[in-house]
């Protein structure tokens, strides 16, 4: 199963929307016969199905992105994901919901890799949220 990240504005009463919100995926999950989990961590929904759920006509309020995503729980998975992506970059930038996050892993991914962090005009950017304990690396 792949995984997805679906960004929503998240209204006063966040238990209701919640609920009715992931009964909506699992209704577009069912119409289409296709297998799906849905999760909410901390502001995000995180969809696991084998079909691109952002493919979608996502119709439902507050809705503002959807995106695929890569769910790490520690810390070294998401190091070296990341330095995979940036090896063959001349600059990168980690981007991060928390800062000592962006900066705790860039410093080690340039460890690893020896290509440079530029946070003004990086070659390559990856983007990173730390939520729960889960990594959740944007694609």
């Amino acid at each position: 199963m792949h995984a997805y990240m679906i960004i929503a504005k998240i209204p006063r009463n966040p238990r209701q929307y919640i609920s009715r919100f992931r009964e909506y995926l699992l209704s577009k999950c069912s119409e289409k016969k296709i297998e799906c989990i849905v999760n909410y961590i901390s502001g995000r929904f995180i969809v696991f199905s084998e079909d691109n759920i952002c493919e979608e006509d996502l119709d439902f309020k507050n809705i503002i992105d959807c995106m695929p995503v890569e769910i790490y729980r520690d810390e070294n998975e998401v190091i070296k994901r990341i330095a995979s992506i940036v090896k063959n970059c001349e600059s990168f930038a980690v981007r991060s919901n928390h800062l000592h996050v962006a900066q705790d892993i860039g410093g080690k991914v340039n460890d690893i890799t020896g290509v440079k962090a530029d946070l003004e005009n990086p070659h390559c950017e990856v983007k990173v949220e730390l939520r729960n304990g889960i990594y959740i690396l944007l694609r």
